[in-house]
């Protein structure tokens, strides 16, 4: 396991020792000696007692051929509940890393999930934080999940890490076969109503949210209050505080597509359910509490009650505090309070205040990021990017662009893990950071990074247009604007038709939300066309314009 810990100062990034970089190349070799027709093993080796014998560097070496050749599957499947931990560990890190480079041995990997194994999946789950490639990891556990047993679901369901990158897709298909079989062969049967279910949709609630998809989640963590309200009626609810964690997330799920004053609602239910078991055993409640007043801030701050937000969030600051004490655990949610509140002051013009809360979740989460970056990682780029934000709010730029920079190089990790959601929030990031660069005058530094920004969201919207066009469609623009003040007007004017071309698109789909920013991106597209003497054309794209924004007036 400490070959592939990985220590994070500023930029979290693996690294190889010589060792490592030693095993790589061997297998390397070994995967290319793999014979194309496939030898049979020998009995012996079929028992899975070849390659536990084996010793590091032979296992680096011979392991991967061994499992490509015919019945090698069978053979490494057979020492698995053998082999002690560290041995499977080992031998799951060197098929992991081989196979990011050979196909086959993907294959291979996806075939070996397909054994079902609890044993197999505790390794693999103590492994998965420490890759910064996770996709052969998540492809094993995923097919893993898909073979299991149904107790072997549940105990991997409860052996996730409350928070990971690497586990966010294995998390949510995980409990989504929990629910599967706990549901049995009437789905949508309120007899099969019972905590484990209604915990279950909770967390696959919770899941969805951490990978943005908000809708997915607001109907998983519905249902789970319905069912909990139906269980509490029926007195079969042991866990009063459960309704009210559902409750917590269900708001957190109506802020996320925009139903502001329902997720009020269930915020404030929340908490005077939390208010109410806290008295009977404060220790005990203390946490639910902290987190449903701290659900209550933010929708108080979206509904534009920021006084009564900020004594929310000074109650949920001051109950993260204290349990923080008693357990580090809590840091990270005294993080996101201390973020509430800088949110709720800055909205009320208090920003020197803000910076300050601001600065002390940006400490507590490099710190948590040090020893997690898989589970903090993206926190803290979130409250890094806030921190630029509010010094550039301030006026104070230099500061601003170098804690810009700082969360583009940590999103640099993003591009590793190789899922859109995360190449989206490395983009979002550069775009951020050009922005900061351009305040402070560093012109061709801004370029670079919005060129690369924009190169990260057409690949984004090449797979995903519904989703990433938007996006691409600001960054373009904020392209052509720079190409426009390095003087380079064609690439500009190249730009800025692009846009328009996007936008006419998006303003076909809905016109209420884009009409007004294709009305702008003409004028822009006219401007670079005057700059060039091409006048007419420039009218004709002014006049444009301005019906539009006839139209909505």
């Amino acid at each position: 396991m400490t070959e592939l810990r990985r220590t994070v100062e500023c930029d979290i990034r693996p690294t190889q020792d010589e060792h490592t970089r030693g095993m790589t190349h061997a297998i390397g070799n070994a995967t290319e000696k793999a014979p194309s027709t496939g030898q049979s093993l020998t009995e012996h080796e079929c028992s899975g007692a070849c390659w536990l014998k084996m010793g590091q560097e032979q296992l680096a070496e011979s392991l991967p051929v061994l499992v490509l050749r015919s019945g090698g599957l069978a053979c490494f499947n057979g020492g698995i509940e053998r082999a002690t931990e560290e041995q499977l560990r080992s031998a799951l890190t060197i098929l992991l890393q081989a196979s990011l480079e050979y196909p086959a041995l993907g294959e291979m990997v996806v075939e070996i999930g397909r054994s079902g194994s609890w044993k197999l999946a505790r390794a693999a789950l103590e492994l998965a934080p420490l890759v910064t490639r996770p996709q052969p990891i998540q492809a094993l556990l995923l097919s893993l999940v898909e073979a299991a047993q149904p107790e072997i679901v549940n105990s991997l369901a409860r052996a996730l890490p409350i928070q990971s990158m690497n586990l966010g897709p294995v998390a949510v298909a995980t409990i989504e076969r929990q629910i599967v079989i706990l549901r049995g062969s009437s789905p949508s049967s309120p007899k099969h109503d019972s905590p484990a279910l209604a915990d279950a949709l909770t967390q696959l609630g919770a899941r969805l949210t951490d990978l943005e998809q908000p809708e997915a989640a607001l109907t998983a963590t519905r249902e789970a209050v319905k069912m909990y309200r139906r269980l509490n009626k029926q007195g079969r609810n042991p866990f009063p505080a459960s309704i009210a964690f559902a409750l917590t997330n269900l708001s957190h799920s109506l802020t996320a597509t925009g139903q502001h004053t329902h997720a009020f609602g269930a915020a404030q239910e929340a908490t005077a359910l939390c208010r109410h078991l806290s008295h009977q055993d404060p220790h005990a409640y203390a946490s639910r509490l902290a987190g449903s007043v701290n659900a209550m801030a933010s929708c108080l701050g979206n509904l534009e009650r920021r006084v009564e937000a900020v004594t929310a969030a000074e109650e949920a600051i001051q109950l993260f505090r204290s349990l923080a004490r008693q357990d580090r655990a809590y840091m990270k949610h005294l993080a996101t309070a201390l973020r509430t509140l800088a949110r709720q002051l800055d909205g009320l013009g208090r920003s020197t205040e803000a910076l300050a809360h601001t600065k002390e979740a940006v400490r507590i989460l490099r710190n948590l990021t040090r020893l997690a970056p898989d589970a903090h990682l993206p926190d803290l780029v979130s409250a890094v990017t806030a921190l630029s934000r509010q010094f550039s709010d301030l006026g104070m730029h230099p500061q601003a662009a170098a804690h810009s920079r700082d969360a583009a190089r940590y999103s640099r990790r993003f591009a590793e893990h190789g899922s859109d959601l995360y190449l989206a929030k490395l983009a979002s990031s550069l775009g951020n950071l050009a922005v900061a660069l351009v305040k402070s005058g560093w012109h061709t530094d801004a370029l670079s990074s919005t060129e690369e920004a924009t190169r990260l969201w057409r690949r984004l919207a090449a797979s995903a247009p519904e989703l990433h066009q938007p996006a691409l469609a600001s960054s373009v623009n904020s392209l052509a604007i720079a190409l426009a003040s390095a003087g380079r007007k064609q690439e500009a004017l190249s730009c800025a038709r692009e846009v328009v071309r996007i936008r006419q698109i998006l303003a076909r789909q809905d016109p209420d939300i884009y009409l007004p920013t294709l009305a702008d991106s003409l004028n822009n597209l006219a401007h670079q066309l005057t700059g060039l003497g091409h006048e007419q054309e420039a009218a004709s794209q002014y006049d444009e314009a301005a019906k539009i924004r006839g139209q909505l007036i």
